[in-house]
C-alpha cells in the first residue's frame, strides 16, 4: 500500500470519526430536551439566551440623586484652583490639566447659592475645559482662517496666553489683530520649565 493511499484512509477515518462524536452530541441533545419546551436553545445550549448583563436604564432622578450624593467642591477640596491651572498652563500640559478638570467636574457637584461662596468653581472648570478644547482642537484644522476666529472664542485669558505661547505659528499668524504684535513660534517642550505666565 502507497504512501499516499494511508494518507487518504487516515483522513477519512479522522473525518468519519469527527461525524460519529458530533452526531453523537446531537442525539444526547435531543434527547436531554424537555418535552413541554417550545423552542431548543440554541448552539445546544451553549449561548445564554437570557443575559444577565442588560444595561439597567438611569431616570433623570436618578441622576439627580447621583449628583446630589457627590460632596461639593469647595476651596477646601480645591485649593488654590488659579494656580494649579497657572501652574499646568505655564508648562504647556493641556492634556493633564483637562484631565484633572475632568476628574474635579465627575466627582464632585457645585456649591448651593446659600453657601456663601461666591465663586462657582464648576463654571471655572468649563470654561478652562472648553478652552483647552479649543486649543486641542488646532491640530485638527486644515484652513487657517478657521484658526483666527478659534482664538477669539476662549472665554478665560489664562487659557488664551498658554494658546498664544504654545500654539504653532501658522495658527498664530493670521489670528493676532495687532499686526505690531510679536508674533514667535510655539515654545519647544524642552523650554517648558521657562515659561512663566
Amino acid at each position: 500500500m502507497g504512501r499516499e493511499k494511508k494518507l487518504i484512509l487516515a483522513v477519512v477515518a479522522a473525518a468519519l470519526a469527527l461525524i460519529l462524536i458530533l452526531a453523537a452530541l446531537l442525539s444526547i441533545q435531543l434527547q436531554n430536551q424537555a418535552p413541554n419546551a417550545t423552542e431548543a436553545p440554541p448552539f445546544f445550549g451553549l449561548l445564554n439566551v437570557g443575559s444577565m448583563d442588560e444595561p439597567t436604564s438611569l431616570t433623570v432622578e436618578m441622576r439627580e440623586a447621583e449628583y446630589q450624593d457627590r460632596l461639593p467642591l469647595t476651596s477646601d477640596i480645591v485649593g488654590n484652583l488659579d494656580a494649579k491651572v497657572m501652574r499646568f498652563l505655564s508648562a504647556g500640559d493641556f492634556t493633564e490639566l483637562d484631565d484633572w478638570l475632568g476628574r474635579l467636574e465627575g466627582t464632585y457637584r457645585d456649591v448651593e447659592v446659600e453657601s456663601g461662596q461666591d465663586l462657582s468653581y464648576m463654571s471655572l472648570i468649563h470654561n478652562f475645559r472648553s478652552d483647552i478644547a479649543i486649543i486641542q482642537s488646532f491640530s485638527r484644522l486644515t484652513n487657517r482662517d478657521d484658526a483666527a476666529a478659534l482664538l477669539m472664542k476662549f472665554q478665560t485669558p489664562e487659557v488664551l496666553a498658554a494658546a498664544v505661547i504654545y500654539a504653532p505659528l501658522s495658527i498664530k499668524v493670521d489670528s493676532i489683530i495687532c499686526q505690531d504684535s510679536l508674533i514667535l513660534p510655539a515654545v519647544y517642550a524642552r523650554d517648558t520649565h521657562l515659561t512663566a505666565l
